[in-house]
């Protein structure tokens, strides 16, 4: 995902050779999370090619832990 174009391209190839369904990444890249623009192409070829791609909860990075800290969820993954 570090490469939105890239992905684009990997994801219809890994549809189309080996017959994957659709793909697995986790919820943010370094902290950016998917909904901005950047990323776009990828959601974009994947509901072309009517595949799903399937957001993996993980931890936050270490640039959000300041943003995050104190809340419920935050606390709950430190515990």
């Amino acid at each position: 995902m570090s490469e939105p174009a890239t992905a684009a391209k990997e994801l219809e190839r890994c549809v189309k050779e080996p017959g994957f369904v659709g793909a697995l990444v986790d919820n943010h890249l370094n902290g950016q999370f998917y909904d901005d623009e950047r990323f776009w192409s990828v959601f974009e070829k994947a509901q072309e090619l009517n595949g799903p791609i399937y957001i993996h909860p993980s931890f936050v990075s270490g640039s959000m832990v300041d943003t995050t800290k104190g809340t419920t969820a935050i606390r709950s993954l430190w515990l």
